[in-house]
């Protein structure tokens, strides 16, 4: 096969035709997309935004080894967080104590630590260790002074973050393979996981120790659940995404009870609960989606990024994607006036990608390909 461009030399045809189409898509302007220029794997908000702001200044983990304060109003990096030895997968910060008091920000990486970071200064002031493969889920517990860590070891780590230097106290083992998300069910002590075994579990953490709540799990899922969380407003209803190309919603009240699920056309990277009770879902087929939950449908489909949807945040009414095509964009969340918006598309504003191959759980192979190409 001829091909002018080297870096099709040894492609097959229908993986140049899929760079040919993400190249012609990347020149779309849909979400005003600010670029990054490396993998967006996480993005975090930053809570200290003045909502006076249009747009939030946000914490970006990325491909490229760092994580970056980002301010989406004017396009500029704040502060770089730099010295991991691997892409940042996760991120943390501290909440607002007092004018006097710095916050600090926890990353995860592709190399097995934790850094904490002085946010207004940028240095690293100290590097945690405790796993033996990547750290794919921090979640800080301030009540109780602590941060709780998953990884693809499929341990969770609990430290001290009140002691100086911060101190792992115990760990906690259940999982088969590799821990994706950790989060909170509101009010509570107690914490949900998911992994790439596809199974949801449940556990209890405490500064003095921590225990599993369920001897086997929960399975309702057929493969790697990506992301879970839980509404704001009722802590007994959990969403989770999976690579088996399906959101789900669960009823946690004395068991795991299914009931929502929304399919889609290849893995569900993420899911995001809307202050007014919808949903919107993250897909590796590059698209972002908007579900009325009470009608049971798909309300609107937001297409412009090229590459995998990695994460979903709202602000006011601005629903925020970033990609593995290095870009995050923002969204119009009132459907009734973006009918005109160049920033919206339907379904098939795009050609369509090139339809996915069977994946390993496979899925983890799927990520370390998609993370590792230019």
């Amino acid at each position: 096969m001829q091909a002018s461009n080297t870096s099709y030399l040894f492609q097959t045809e229908d993986a140049v035709r899929n760079e040919e189409r993400k190249l012609e898509k990347s020149k779309n302007e849909h979400g005003n997309p600010k670029d990054l220029k490396s993998k967006v794997l996480n993005i975090e908000l930053d809570r200290t935004t003045p909502k006076r702001y249009q747009l939030p200044r946000v914490f970006t983990c990325e491909a490229s080894h760092v994580c970056r304060l980002y301010d989406l109003n004017d396009g500029k990096t704040c502060k770089l967080y730099k010295g991991h030895g691997g892409p940042v997968t996760c991120c943390q910060v501290e909440s607002l104590m007092g004018d006097d008091k710095d916050r600090f920000l926890y990353t995860g990486s592709w190399d097995s630590t934790i850094k904490k970071w002085n946010v207004r200064t940028g240095e690293c002031v100290e590097t945690l260790l405790g796993h033996s493969d990547y750290v794919k889920s921090l979640l800080l517990f301030e009540e109780e002074g602590l941060l709780i860590s998953g990884s693809v070891d499929a341990t969770l780590a609990v430290w001290d973050i009140r002691s100086q230097p911060n101190r792992l106290l115990y760990k906690l083992s259940g999982h088969s393979r590799g821990i994706e998300k950790i989060t909170r069910q509101p009010g509570s002590n107690v914490f949900w996981t998911c992994g790439s075994e596809s199974s949801i579990r449940r556990w209890e953490i405490r500064r003095e120790g921590g225990q599993s709540l369920d001897d086997e799990g929960f399975w309702g899922h057929q493969s790697n659940v990506y992301s879970l969380l839980f509404e704001a407003e009722d802590p007994e209803s959990m969403w989770t995404a999976s690579a088996d190309k399906t959101v789900r919603q669960w009823s946690v009240y004395e068991g795991l009870h299914e009931e929502t699920r929304f399919e889609h056309p290849d893995f569900c990277t993420d899911v995001l609960v809307l202050s007014n009770g919808n949903v919107c879902t993250a897909c590796r087929d590059e698209n972002v989606r908007l579900w009325n939950v009470n009608l049971g449908n798909l309300e609107h489909v937001y297409s412009g990024h090229y590459e995998s949807v990695t994460k979903l945040l709202q602000w006011k009414s601005c629903l925020i994607s970033a990609s593995l095509d290095g870009t995050i964009r923002v969204w119009n969340l009132d459907l009734s006036s973006i009918s005109n918006e160049t920033n919206m598309a339907s379904d098939d504003t795009f050609p369509k990608p090139e339809a996915s191959q069977p994946q390993l759980t496979e899925e983890e192979l799927a990520e370390l390909e998609e993370l590792m190409s230019d």
